[in-house]
């Protein structure tokens, strides 16, 4: 309930006490719908001091009733002097006859909301004035509290719609980035990130890192960058990016002092982005890439409100990451594809595909190639005397020893269970059998499981440049080679003579020895 505070003021100390005996109680009898509370004084120093007190408080009285003759100052002149500086003050001006034409005056200068005969003859009827003009206040007050909450609530709305406007627009901005990256190839992601999303942002400069962690998928750290003149070292150092990747919040503040000096203006909006990591050989999850991409020197600064960058910053690290997570896990499984996971060379899959290549190359170019295969040597035994752990022990010392040996432009394959797969571009017949066998020496020399020798058996053929020559014909003519080592007692290197697409050994017929 609100609470009004009337002063009166006179200097006749029993008109005063009269006052305060009757006023009082008629007039809060009269406003139920607030409460009254009365001051009464005799000087305008005594006034003066209850308006202090009053404001003082945190409220300004009400109303002021007040005499017209007093010594060194008229009624009329308190009021003025008191109006400029509370100009809601209700203003009742107690006058004789002589005073009217000061009361006009007040009155036409909007200083006087009233003015009442002195002496006062029907005090019920004064304090129904002195209610009246309290309720027409009280309304008053009500109805403006009431239009500024209005207002308020307006403004509220008005600001909510433009936020919604302009979170409907942000979303819409980062859907078409989405659209955009539809790429599975994770640099392209990365190359694609760095430069649409500082067109969201109107950022002139932007840099995107995934420092070195330790994750097998990247063996350095990562750094693209569009127009960001910030140094490596500062870039992958950053620590506001690890406290954001930490809890995978988006940070929007000031530039660091580096970027600072270089040209970059704040707002700095760093985005975390995590993306999953695994190991090669199966074995589990790696540590998360952990990165971020910044961008800084926004057109207009922050002038859709921080609370729009920051939602901007969301929508990209969710929608980034999750294109760059699943970039990531094509990348781990296109690498699954080509490598094989137990001895670190490429799948039979590759080797066929630049078996492929290096045919029309021969063909088109007329240079020739060769293709080895080797096998282990009685593999079976290994795995039933030894444990399957064990022939993969055999399987990863061969393959080591042939990846020293293979040069860079060959490439080396795990062909399928115990064999590899050798292609050797550009080399003569006499060349590839030189180097299968040193293959297989060392093999012989360094190779042992239980105390007994591992051993390889090699077959190598040669392009022909015979009309109907293939690269599958070559493969084949390889593979019968191998047979036949296999054949002359193992531990040795043949040679596929014949043109022509020879057989291979399953097509051989059963072989009934152990290979």
């Amino acid at each position: 309930m609100r609470e009004y505070e009337i002063v009166c003021i006179d200097d006749d100390e029993q008109f005063l006490d009269s006052l305060e005996s009757v006023l009082p109680q008629r007039v809060t009898g009269l406003c139920e719908e607030f409460k009254c509370t009365f001051d009464f004084v005799t000087t305008p120093e005594e006034l003066m001091e209850v308006l202090a007190a009053g404001a003082d408080g945190g409220h300004v009285p009400a109303m002021l009733i007040s005499d017209q003759l007093m010594p060194r100052m008229t009624g009329i002149d308190l009021i003025e002097k008191v109006k400029a500086e509370y100009p809601e003050l209700v203003c009742i001006l107690l006058t004789g006859h002589a005073g009217l034409d000061s009361a006009k005056y007040a009155i036409n200068r909007h200083l006087l909301d009233q003015y009442v005969s002195k002496p006062i003859e029907d005090m019920q009827e004064f304090a129904s004035i002195v209610a009246n003009l309290l309720k027409r206040q009280h309304l008053d007050r009500e109805e403006r509290q009431r239009t500024a909450e209005l207002a308020a609530t307006a403004e509220a709305l008005r600001r909510s719609n433009e936020h919604i406007r302009n979170m409907h627009a942000a979303a819409e901005q980062v859907a078409l980035l989405a659209k955009g990256l539809k790429s599975l190839d994770f640099d392209e992601v990365v190359q694609l990130a760095v430069q649409e999303v500082p067109r969201i942002f109107h950022a002139d400069f932007a840099v995107l890192c995934f420092p070195e962690n330790g994750c097998p998928a990247q063996e350095a750290t990562l750094l693209r960058r569009n127009n960001c003149p910030a140094p490596d070292c500062s870039v992958a150092a950053r620590r506001e990016a690890e406290e954001a990747g930490e809890t995978s919040a988006v940070f929007v503040g000031p530039v660091p002092r580096v970027c600072e000096n270089l040209g970059g203006r704040s707002p700095s909006v760093l985005i975390p982005l995590n993306v999953p990591c695994f190991h090669d050989d199966d074995t589990g999850r790696a540590p998360d890439r952990r990165g971020y991409l910044c961008l800084c020197a926004l057109a207009g600064g922050a002038a859709c409100g921080e609370a729009i960058v920051q939602y901007k910053g969301e929508l990209v690290r969710d929608v980034l990451g999750a294109n760059l997570a699943n970039a990531a896990l094509y990348q781990q499984a296109r690498r699954r594809s080509q490598v094989d996971v137990l001895t670190g060379v490429a799948t039979r899959r590759v080797l066929e595909e630049k078996l492929a290549a290096e045919g029309e190359r021969a063909m088109r170019y007329g240079r020739g190639f060769c293709v080895a295969i080797a096998d282990v040597d009685n593999f079976k035994s290994v795995n039933d005397n030894f444990g399957h752990h064990a022939g993969d022990q055999v399987l990863r010392q061969v393959a080591g020893i042939m990846r020293e040996e293979v040069r860079t432009a060959d490439s080396l394959a795990r062909y399928g269970g115990d064999e590899f797969g050798w292609l050797m571009p550009e080399t003569e017949l006499a060349d590839a059998v030189a180097a299968a066998e040193r293959v297989r020496r060392r093999v012989a020399s360094s190779c042992s499981m239980g105390g007994q020798p591992v051993t390889i058996s090699c077959g190598v053929a040669a392009w022909t440049h015979l009309p109907g020559d293939t690269p599958a014909c070559v493969l084949r003519r390889a593979d019968a080679a191998l047979y036949q080592a296999k054949r002359a007692g193992r531990n040795r290197v043949e040679v596929a003579e014949e043109a022509g697409c020879a057989p291979t050994a399953s097509d051989a017929g059963p072989n009934t020895e152990q290979a």
